[in-house]
This record gives C-alpha cells, structure tokens and sequence, in this order.
C-alpha cells in the first residue's frame, strides 16, 4: 500500500538555537514519505544557513518578510504537495522516529479528513488533547501541533483567516467542526513536544477572535448566552472591554464569565494578575 505524502510545514522567524532539533525530528521520521516545507520570515540569526545545510531533505524553503504566522502557514499550504499537512513550531519537535508512521499505520483513519492526536508539554511532560466535540472545541482548542489536516479541508474551508493575528488555528478548527461534511477522527498518540516555556514579555489577547466567535455562537448557534462553554469569550471581551475604557460593560462581562463553565477560580486569578498589570506589575497585556 502506497503512503500518503505528508507535508510538514515549519514557520520560523530567527530561532536558529531551536530550528535544528525540529528539522532532525522530522528527518529521522521511519515514515518515507514526507516532505519537509520551511518558511521563513526573513531570519538575520543563522537560521537560513541551518536550513541550507539540509540540502534536498528540505523540499521547499523560502526566506521573506511575510504579514506574521498565519500568513507564513498560508503560503506553505499554497506550496504544500502532500495529501495531509501537518504544522510544526520551530521551537517543537516529534515525540519518536515512529510517530508519524505509528498514526497513519491506523485502519479507522481511512476517509478522514481532519486527524488529530495529542501534545507533550515540555514544560512539565504533561499530555494535552484527547477527542472533541464541536462543543467541547468550543470551551477547548486543540493544539495545531497535533493535527493533520487533509489538503482538500483548506480547499473547503479555505486559508487562515488573517484578521485574527493570535488563534487563525483556532477560528480554522472551529470552521472544520462545524461542517458536518469533514470526517474529523481522534487516535490516543502523542505527536509532538510542544514548548510552552516561551519568554514572551507579553500576554496577547486577539480581541477579534473572541468578539466573531461570541457573536457566531450565540446568533448562529443558538447558544444561550449564559451557557458554560461561552466562559472565556465573556473572560476575554470583558478585559478587551475594561483596558479599552468602558469598565462598567467590561467588568459586567467578567463577572458572567466567574458565574459560568467549569474554572471559575482559574479566570478569578487571571483577572487578579491582569488587574495588577493595569497598574503596572507583571507582563503587558497587548491586545489586537
């Protein structure tokens, strides 16, 4: 039985001290039949010379100034030649040689179009993932880390959405769950090492996201407003609300968020951190 062509798509932007060890995950994968797809937004850090090195185990790579991540995942997609494509940080790598060849080995994969596993956090070795429901999603991402698309979805659904500049992959999860049409499968494997030890100096809110998102829920889906899965779009819109200025609405929105869903106290002590940011103490909050 001939193997899939799996594109394995890597973004970086000057992270030439973490870019190798991603690349040597993926060439040293027993499965044959990938291609690896760099796309680099222009490093000046060494990253450039690491990729060249590789030679013709990279099937495509470009260097150039490009609009942020999504934008960069949008061309490797354009430039993608596989069956399935699969996204990995710079900063990530595979969990074994047989991960990949281990997930599409699966009988029940077969006409699936959206395949999705589990993440290693490297922070602590914790596992995230397990199955969802288009609900469930809703409460819960999953890690692009951990997900094969098939080509066709992007086909379907089209590209990352570019207004939302923080979870594209998020809105993108969203549109394929909800179309009934694309056969979304779970297996219990653990794809990849997912670092989320960043140093980031900020805490990004993609204030657009949670604003679409809240408004398709409650008048498309039919959500009653004070449902639990609705718990971070009112956490998120309401601090969006109070560091633009409009306190009142802002403070009313996260206080439904305390009253609904399962991590009440988790968002009590997120408002508490943000609020001693609003006065100067922690990490800047950024909101786009």
């Amino acid at each position: 039985m001939t193997e899939s062509l799996i594109s394995v798509i890597i973004v970086t932007y000057n992270a030439a001290k973490t870019l190798r060890f991603a690349i040597d995950s993926v060439v040293s994968q027993n499965y044959q039949n990938i291609e690896m797809l760099i796309i680099d937004g222009g490093s000046k850090d060494g990253s450039v010379e690491i990729v060249k090195n590789y030679g013709s185990r990279i099937a495509y790579f470009v260097s150039e100034k490009d609009g942020g991540i999504y934008d960069a995942m949008n061309k490797g997609i354009v430039a993608a030649k596989g069956e399935w494509v699969f996204f990995l940080g710079a900063d990530d790598i595979l969990t074994t040689t047989d991960c990949i060849q281990d997930f599409f080995s699966q009988q029940e994969i077969s006409n699936s179009d959206f395949l999705y596993g589990d993440v290693m956090l490297k922070s602590n070795k914790k596992i995230l993932g397990g199955s969802r429901t288009y609900r469930e999603l809703i409460d819960r991402n999953i890690c692009h880390q951990a997900i094969f698309y098939k080509k066709t979805v992007f086909t379907i659904e089209g590209l990352y959405d570019l207004q939302y500049k923080i979870l594209a992959d998020y809105d993108m999860n969203l549109r394929v769950f909800r179309n009934e049409e694309l056969i979304k499968k779970y297996l219990p494997i653990v794809i990849s090492v997912f670092n989320n030890k960043g140093g980031a100096s900020n805490i990004t809110i993609d204030s657009k996201f949670f604003r679409n998102q809240m408004g398709y829920f409650i008048n498309t889906d039919k959500l009653s407003p004070g449902d639990p899965a609705l718990q971070q779009y009112y956490f998120y819109n309401g601090i969006v609300n109070i560091f633009s200025g409009n306190r009142v609405r802002g403070l009313r929105q996260c206080i439904k968020s305390f009253a609904a869903g399962n991590r009440k106290i988790y968002f009590i002590l997120v408002f508490v951190k943000f609020m001693f940011n609003k006065v100067g103490i922690g990490k800047k909050i950024k909101i786009v």
